[in-house]
């Protein structure tokens, strides 16, 4: 998986689903039905001899078939993916002698062409390889057949889906009802973190409604600080959750935590209204004074409101109707 400065985040994201349910993996890709008993082991991928590791392979034994599911997930394309997809192949197949389907699964748009490639050639000579592969683009598959699933390790991955609020809040319900508190903890990292990838950090913490129960040396490694801070969100939010963490080791990292959000969202508030300006005249392209004026002036849980909506708007004017609505 490819975004820097994050890659760690995302890549464990990413291998907690790999590695604690397989079957909802392959079930996502579309690699096997719901209602599959295929046998999955995972290989050891330390076994190709690359410069680069593959992030996950799977051998499948179904119905008498046996073949090598490669998957690739990538937070942004990038133009070498295919011919990275054919290598490994290329290896597998020798290594293994038996069939290998691969599998590039996007979890945004970031970098995709619009018509994104699904095989490559190469050509050597007289020799010519033709290698095909899938390509499945998250933000086109539905939340609501995931959430049927009921697939918990699938959860962490409904806010790049397409089905809007309404998913997104069961989503964060869901997790809120894991009874496991490691498992829950590890759901909600996980949540934030691949969901700081289209939406509000902020609000995507409002949603899982819960006091950061978490312990102090992972939130330093979670997307609740890192992302924040990596974006630029509010440098008086950094200041604040430095001081609650600060806090939080000699008075309880609840409190502490808690104080510190208070006193850094105050003091990025004015900070936030302008990413949220940026970020609707990168969408739109130009963005008129007054309807601008008028974002500035909006109070922090609406425009947590207009952070998650402004992904469905395509035009000011759909700013301006949507401003009309709530004013």
């Amino acid at each position: 998986m490819t975004e820097p400065g994050n890659l760690k985040l995302y890549d464990q994201a990413f291998k907690y689903l790999a590695e604690s349910d397989p079957h909802a993996l392959l079930i996502l890709l579309g690699a096997l039905p719901h209602d599959a008993t295929a046998t999955i082991t995972r290989l050891p991928k330390e076994l190709i001899s690359s410069a680069v590791i593959p992030d996950e392979l799977y051998l499948i034994a179904d119905q008498g078939e046996r073949w090598i599911a490669h998957i690739e997930a990538q937070t942004r394309y990038a133009p070498d993916i295919p011919i990275r997809l054919l290598d490994y192949a290329v290896r597998l197949r020798i290594s293994y002698d038996i069939p290998v389907r691969a599998f590039l699964l996007l979890l945004t748009r970031r970098g995709a062409p619009a018509s994104t490639p699904t095989e490559v050639t190469v050509e050597l000579g007289r020799l010519r390889i033709t290698f095909g592969y899938e390509v499945v683009k998250l933000w086109e598959l539905t939340a609501a057949d995931v959430l049927n699933a009921d697939r918990p390790a699938l959860l962490p991955f409904i806010p790049l889906m397409a089905g809007g609020r309404d998913a997104l809040t069961a989503a964060a319900e869901r997790i809120a009802a894991v009874p496991d508190d490691a498992r829950r903890r590890e759901l909600e990292l996980h949540f934030l973190v691949l969901g700081g990838l289209r939406y509000d950090v902020e609000t995507l913490i409002a949603l899982l409604e819960r006091s950061f129960m978490i312990p102090l040396e992972q939130l330093r490694e979670s997307s609740i600080y890192q992302l924040i801070l990596q974006e630029g969100k509010a440098e008086g939010l950094k200041q604040g959750l430095e001081q609650g963490l600060e806090q939080g080791l000699e008075q309880g990292l609840e409190q502490g935590l808690e104080r510190g959000l208070e006193q850094g969202l105050e003091q990025g508030l004015e900070h936030e209204r302008e990413m949220i300006v940026r970020q609707l005249r990168h969408k739109f392209g130009a963005l008129p004074d007054a309807l601008a004026a008028r974002v500035r002036a909006l109070p922090r849980k609406v425009l947590e409101c207009l952070a998650e909506d402004l992904l469905d708007m395509s035009a000011a004017p759909d700013l301006a109707a949507w401003l009309d609505r709530i004013e």
